[in-house]
């Protein structure tokens, strides 16, 4: 959803979706003891470049104010990304960022 829709996702108690995830994201989980989730779009100029992930292994859970200190931390993030654009076409003489 985050990546195809460009949404950020919050998700309290990893264990409300465990059924919907995938085995891998599961084992993953597992493996790192997550407890909840927030993942962000890095969005620029409509653009997905990419996501900020942020986990919690411990109580109490990621809340809305998490989700929304993460979706300014992501914007910011983007505009750097965005800005460094021109910089990297220069350097590499390249006209367009793929």
């Amino acid at each position: 959803m985050v990546v195809l829709q460009g949404l950020p996702l919050l998700i309290a108690d990893v264990r409300s979706v465990w059924q919907e995830l995938h085995p891998m994201n599961r084992r993953l989980a597992e493996l790192s003891r997550t407890k909840s989730l927030i993942i962000v779009p890095l969005k620029a100029n409509d653009h997905i470049l990419g996501i900020l992930t942020v986990d919690r292994t411990h109580e109490p859970s990621l809340t809305k104010d998490d989700l929304e200190l993460m979706t300014t931390l992501a914007n910011q993030v983007a505009i750097a990304l965005d800005n460094a654009r021109p910089i990297s076409r220069s350097k590499n003489g390249t006209s367009d960022w793929n």
